[in-house]
């Protein structure tokens, strides 16, 4: 959110500012929203109606109850350690309400009646509490982690998108590196929220938007994520000069290092996918398609890193195509070089000084702007505005 409201004092058009992203649907991802997602319920209907005599059956159901309480403990175990308050635990927040959920469906005087409940307690996914952190995330109304339609936005409407999930099953198939299907375009609300709303009530009435004359940003090129979208959106929108240091003498690099996407740790993804497949098996009665497709190749616990080593990956591809044009690749595949790179390393603040100084010596950055150092590289038309 920050990166959004520091570019609002120099470039408040969200659509400049909130560039759209997409995601890789593989195969097994696309079989994923399928089956816990927008065919979820169905699934659920089709097993209750092929096993009528079944699904009502108090012990059937019990049964059903007693697996679902193991897959609670092994999630409990996943995501707790030795300082997790008891209280805290997933087994202790959620299976004492089961439990009353269960014998209040088993209270029922006939199967049918059973059935019926037991059928709404599946589709409405009251197996996890909605209005815990991990209930909300794990199984949100609509999606099934991590793919969750309340995330980001229809661009062009700007409201979620309808049908849910659409952004995922209207996927297309693109030649990025090789031919292969990405999500619909999506940006992320809060972008929106943060430029529209909070930031013009966060200001002082007397804050003049054309204070800022002349911006500039100075990078080694180790901006990344986040920081990525802040200066390729400035930069090829023409409202600031890029300048970059160190690398290699008179050759150009990237002024980013890692394009923008939520940013994921694997510690934390890997054992809530884990619960996720578990629970959405659990739920669909093996049934779904991703179920059957992994019945003989499902890896049962997130494998540990043999060392003390951690990774982190970025969900989503940026697609900055208002500033690279409709047919542009994702941000990665370009580089996108500084308007004047240095000859220069710093190893510490006072040697940087030394390039602030240099910087600070070129009188017209307009110009620098319109005649960059590596026009060879792409030449954006932004970068002709006086």
């Amino acid at each position: 959110m920050s990166t959004f409201a520091l570019q609002w004092y120099i470039l408040p058009d969200a659509d400049a500012v909130c560039v759209p992203v997409v995601r890789h649907m593989t195969d097994n991802w696309i079989s994923w929203v399928s089956s816990f997602g927008v065919n979820y319920n169905q699934t659920i209907d089709k097993f209750f109606t092929k096993n009528a005599d079944k699904v009502g059956d108090s012990a059937f159901i019990h049964e059903r109850f007693q697996q679902l309480y193991l897959l609670l403990n092994y999630a409990d175990q996943l995501l707790s350690s030795s300082e997790t308050p008891q209280d805290s635990r997933v087994e202790s927040i959620e299976v004492p309400r089961l439990k009353k959920i269960e014998e209040g469906i088993l209270s029922q005087s006939t199967a049918a009646e059973r059935a019926k409940l037991f059928n709404i307690f599946l589709k409405e996914r009251l197996f996890l509490n909605a209005s815990t952190a991990l209930g909300s995330e794990l199984a949100p109304q609509y999606g099934w982690f991590p793919f969750n339609n309340n995330e980001a936005l229809d661009p062009e409407s700007r409201k979620p998108f309808d049908p849910p999930l659409s952004q995922f099953t209207n996927h297309r198939a693109l030649p990025w590196g090789k031919p292969s299907n990405y999500s619909a375009e999506r940006v992320f609300g809060f972008c929106y929220d943060t430029l529209e709303n909070i930031m013009p009530n966060v200001v002082e009435p007397s804050y003049d938007p054309g204070y800022w004359t002349e911006v500039a940003f100075v990078t080694d090129g180790n901006c990344g994520a986040t920081c990525s979208l802040f200066t390729q959106t400035l930069q090829v929108m023409g409202v600031a000069t890029a300048f970059a240091f160190g690398g290699l003498a008179d050759q150009a690099m990237d002024v980013a290092s890692s394009g923008g996407g939520n940013v994921r740790e694997y510690d934390y993804t890997s054992p809530r996918l884990n619960i996720a497949s578990h629970l959405g098996y659990w739920a669909t009665f093996g049934e779904s398609d991703w179920s059957k497709r992994h019945v003989n190749t499902w890896v049962n616990k997130p494998i540990p890193f043999p060392h003390s080593a951690t990774v982190q990956y970025t969900w989503d591809i940026d697609t900055p195509t208002l500033q690279l044009g409709p047919d542009s690749l994702p941000r990665q595949f370009y580089i996108l070089p500084p308007h004047k790179h240095f000859n220069m390393w710093a190893r510490n603040l006072e040697e940087r000084a030394a390039i602030h100084e240099e910087i600070v010596s070129i009188k017209n950055w307009t110009d620098l702007r319109m005649n960059p150092q590596f026009p060879s590289l792409g030449d954006c038309p932004a970068y002709h505005k006086a």
